[in-house]
């Protein structure tokens, strides 16, 4: 089995550990940071593609199960005056763009990826750059 060494443990890395993993190889995801990225950001949209990247890893389920879907994104400054709307156009309403917070992405993706045979998940603090090429 191909080992191979995902450096970030934010959103990407993650999605790509367990993209590596379905392809049948062993994927090490590696963070600087030792919280990652909990509790970070607010909410992000998820389109068409980005959930069609999901399925083909048998992971849309993490997203349309925490999510809502997407008609529309409205813009407010800072003392909640509205800016504008920008309708968000969708051909097939059953896979069409999501929304959720950020963080409750990041946490199910965690949770997907270290539940994946082989893989693990580690932070690089403390590790010499010669450690984790070796890994």
């Amino acid at each position: 089995m191909s080992r191979v060494l995902v450096v970030g443990g934010g959103i990407s890395g993650l999605t790509t550990a367990i993209a590596l993993r379905h392809a049948g190889m062993n994927a090490a995801v590696y963070e600087a940071h030792p919280t990652g990225a909990d509790g970070r950001g607010a909410f992000l949209t998820i389109m068409a593609n980005g959930l069609d990247a999901l399925r083909a890893i048998d992971a849309e389920h993490l997203v349309l199960d925490r999510s809502f879907a997407s008609k529309e994104v409205r813009m407010l400054n800072g003392h909640d005056r509205r800016l504008g709307v920008l309708t968000i156009p969708s051909p097939d309403p059953e896979h069409g763009p999501r929304t959720m917070r950020r963080a409750d992405l990041y946490r199910v993706l965690v949770v997907e990826e270290r539940g994946g045979a082989g893989s693990r998940s580690c932070t690089a603090s403390g590790w010499s750059a010669s450690a984790i090429t070796a890994a």
